[in-house]
């Protein structure tokens, strides 16, 4: 399986919808306490067990400049998508 960059964002999706917090303040101590190992992990092993339903190119016109043409790669979990 390849390393997968978790963004910040994912890491709160997951937070707010996998743990159930709904206080922002909340979700940033967890975060801060659990992101590198815990979340990460969790959403690594969603994906390798998932379908991937997409492949692409992320453009310059979706995302910053220093991350253009950055393959995005999109998968189903159950109900969830990564």
């Amino acid at each position: 399986m390849s390393d997968y960059i978790v963004t910040a964002h994912a890491q709160e999706r997951y937070v707010q919808r996998i743990m159930g917090y709904t206080d922002d303040k909340d979700i940033a101590k967890f975060i801060n306490e659990h992101g590198d190992s815990k979340i990460v992990q969790d959403i690594q092993n969603m994906i390798q067990y998932g379908e991937i339903i997409y492949t692409g190119i992320q453009t310059a016109a979706s995302t910053s400049k220093n991350n253009k043409n950055t393959v995005v790669e999109v998968y189903l979990n159950g109900l969830w998508i990564l």
